[in-house]
């Protein structure tokens, strides 16, 4: 595969007592995604119940506000001081990140699905990450960081809370769905490149969604009732 090259950079640097920043906005708004997914991650610890759904939606937001962070600091505020590479711990932290919430929609469906597709899809989770991380760090090419994202938000994620709600009318279920567009939204902006100036660009726009698609989520993990194949043995 041919080595990806990197996209030209989009806004402007600014300077701060004598300090460069680049994209300054897409790294303060990638920093407002970790901010909020930190909180995100508050608010589910709190929830009393424990089981492998809310540990695993805790890992996807903890593991999305380190991507973020390390993505707005690393990957554009002082990239010009580092080379194109030191983006790729932040696209790992966030491609694992999003597998852990994918894991958890199926962990979530699991009990209220036959048993062999369960583990099926709980086992191929693995080799789906497997797959994209081979494919984003053999070719340093971020467009498979963002297939996976959507592959696991929208098919993944949508099909086994669909599944959920469809079965069960789960309250929870039907926040996450909701998020779902948003992430629709954010992507289809950023592949019209749809800016609405030089210090607000599409890369901005999509961050500012995934923030309340978070938030949705977060929401929505507060509402689930968990299963355990026969009946609601906790909810939100």
């Amino acid at each position: 595969m041919e080595e990806f090259v990197p996209p030209p950079v989009l806004q402007p640097d600014i300077y701060l007592w004598g300090l460069r920043i680049a994209e300054p906005v897409t790294s303060l708004t990638a920093i407002m995604i970790a901010m909020v997914c930190c909180y995100a991650w508050l608010r589910v610890r709190k929830i009393t119940a424990k089981n492998d759904v809310l540990r695993l939606v805790q890992a996807f937001f903890l593991l999305m506000a380190l991507a973020t962070l390390f993505g707005g600091i690393i990957g554009h505020a002082f990239l010009y001081r580092l080379s194109f590479a030191w983006k790729v711990p932040g696209w790992v932290l966030s491609m694992v990140s999003i597998a852990a919430l994918e894991r958890a929609a199926i962990l979530h469906a699991r009990p209220l699905m036959p048993p062999f597709w369960g583990r099926f899809f709980s086992i191929l989770n693995f080799f789906e990450l497997a797959l994209f991380l081979y494919l984003a760090l053999s070719t340093l090419n971020f467009h498979f960081v963002e297939i996976h994202a959507g592959y696991g938000l929208l098919i993944v994620v949508g099909l086994f809370e669909g599944f959920v709600y469809k079965k069960v009318k789960d309250a929870g279920s039907r926040y996450v769905l909701l998020a779902l567009p948003l992430a629709v939204l954010a992507a289809a902006i950023h592949l019209a490149r749809f800016s609405f100036s030089v210090w607000f660009t599409f890369f901005d726009i999509g961050h500012v969604l995934m923030c309340i698609c978070a938030l949705m989520i977060m929401h929505g993990v507060e509402k689930m009732t968990m299963y355990d194949g026969r009946e609601a043995i906790s909810g939100g």
